[in-house]
């Protein structure tokens, strides 16, 4: 039996979390920040957060206590916005494998340690990117909440990272990468990062 010379290449995607286990700092916005969602639009209009984060120890996995200012910082930071917020190593192994299509520009914003200032990186999605596959999707009956989302595998062709479909889209809590991302970020040893298997149809 002969096989064809060329083989079809399925690519995987992950969502992307915070592996807690292995983070002890968390970036803080100022006292009397707005929540995230109502930054948003401020956001999108410059180039740069309005104000720094400033980097605090965290006493325990859950970061329910705060400590002192800490100058351990991590490529994928904690922070108390929930975005995602990358280091500029982070962001360039992104960058290697974006397209285009994914509508990405990138906001910067200053975090402040103890003796330590360093950049840090916010993936802003400028267009809607619709990935769902609508009829396996699962949704809450009344709401239509997403409740389990499965993507249609031809909408993320030349898509490397695309957001989830909440409100929030454009710099959002969910974000998705691809397989060689991954790869990319694994072998670049950064290591705080869970990766989640999505469902694509």
């Amino acid at each position: 039996r002969q096989t064809s010379a060329y083989a079809i290449i399925i690519m995987n995607y992950y969502w992307i979390s915070i592996n807690n286990r292995k983070v002890s700092s968390i970036a803080y916005a100022p006292a009397g920040t707005p929540v995230a969602h109502e930054l948003i639009h401020d956001v999108v209009g410059k180039s740069m957060l309005p104000f720094p984060l400033e980097l605090h120890s965290a006493t325990d996995k859950d970061y329910l206590g705060i400590g002192g200012v800490s100058d351990l910082f991590f490529d994928y930071q904690p922070n108390s916005l929930a975005w995602p917020i990358m280091s500029e190593r982070m962001k360039t192994i992104i960058e290697s494998h974006l397209s285009g299509g994914e509508c990405i520009e990138w906001k910067s914003v200053q975090i402040h340690g103890d003796k330590i200032t360093r950049n840090y990186y916010i993936p802003c999605f400028m267009s809607y990117l619709d990935t769902l596959d609508v009829n396996q999707t699962v949704y809450a009956p009344i709401s239509r909440v997403i409740i389990k989302p499965c993507f249609c595998r031809s909408k993320l062709e030349n898509l490397a990272m695309f957001h989830g479909h909440n409100v929030f889209w454009q710099i959002s809590t969910q974000i998705y990468v691809s397989e060689a991302i991954k790869k990319d970020l694994v072998k670049a040893g950064i290591n705080e990062i869970s990766y989640s298997k999505i469902n694509i149809q």
